[in-house]
């Protein structure tokens, strides 16, 4: 007796084809599978997941580096900080002081914190924002209540006095009539050593500005 190759039965010596499996014993038996590592396909599972893992940690990493970019480029800079509430200043024309303090002093470099030259920027920073704008002559001036500025590329260029509702009369009983008088501008320039002249812009009957210019 002999056993089949294919699946282990006896079989008779001389018996081509095994009863049991119906295989030739001739035939080369079929060589065992070898059986799947586990361990190999949880490793594979592993490194699969940490290559995903990285892969996301990186997208994730540069999004947030682009949008850190993004909120500073558009993040307000110190200069940029809220202004202050419009600071009204108030000057009365018609008062000894105004008289003393500017009709009689040399004040072509400014008044009232007000000064030539300064940015747009500064005056905002301490002032705030103009209440209103208007034209006086060729000059568009900024005013905040009885001060007004003109600018010339975001420079203060003019710094005038501008009353509210002062007439003509009400100006001159204060201040006499002035030295020139050339319809809507007048000069006050008694001195023609000191340096400076007032100069008032006349419209309709009233003041609308006066300047302490250079002597012309």
């Amino acid at each position: 007796m002999q056993q089949c190759q294919h699946c282990g039965a006896p079989i008779e010596q001389y018996t081509r084809i095994c009863p049991h499996c119906g295989r030739s014993r001739f035939e080369p038996p079929t060589p065992p599978k070898k059986p799947s590592s586990w361990l190999f396909k949880i490793l594979a599972f592993f490194i699969t997941f940490l290559i995903i893992a990285v892969i996301v940690s990186i997208g994730f990493l540069a999004m947030r580096f682009m949008n850190t970019d993004i909120n500073f480029d558009f993040t307000p800079k110190k200069s940029d900080k809220a202004l202050p509430h419009t600071k009204l200043q108030h000057v009365n024309v018609l008062s000894p002081e105004f008289s003393a303090q500017y009709m009689n002093v040399n004040r072509i470099e400014g008044y009232q914190g007000f000064k030539l030259n300064q940015t747009r920027n500064q005056i905002e920073q301490q002032f705030g924002k103009a209440e209103k704008t208007f034209k006086v002559g060729d000059l568009k001036v900024h005013q905040y209540g009885d001060i007004g500025v003109s600018y010339s590329n975001d420079r203060v260029n003019h710094v005038l006095v501008t009353p509210n509702n002062v007439s003509n009369h009400a100006f001159i009983a204060v201040h006499n009539r002035p030295d020139a008088d050339h319809g809507h501008y007048w000069y006050y320039d008694k001195n023609n050593q000191n340096g400076y002249t007032i100069k008032v812009y006349v419209k309709d009957g009233h003041i609308i500005a006066i300047e302490n210019i250079p002597q012309i």
